[in-house]
């Protein structure tokens, strides 16, 4: 049961991670207002990395959520995966 539940917070913690990271990311750069500066736009889209890699800083949050799905799904296979390995 312990182990199930360890593989299932696997799915649920690296696209947390992501969303919180951006939200605190977020939250930073709109304290500065009412003047951005290029300087906090830079800091901000440095925070929202890897999004701003692939895409515009607009869809950036949610690539990295999407991108923290696939990286808890990855582990999560891996888990099973060693798991199954480990049976036979």
């Amino acid at each position: 049961m312990r182990r199930s539940l360890i593989k299932i917070w696997l799915l649920i913690i690296p696209p947390l991670g992501f969303l919180l990271k951006d939200i605190l990311a977020t939250m930073v750069v709109l304290s500065t207002e009412p003047g951005i500066t290029p300087r906090a736009a830079l800091y901000y889209h440095i925070a929202l990395v890897p999004g701003t890699l692939f895409v515009s800083a607009d869809g950036a949050i949610l690539f990295n959520v999407l991108f923290g799905g696939i990286v808890g799904g990855t582990l999560f296979l891996i888990a099973i995966w060693q798991k199954n390995s480990s049976q036979s």
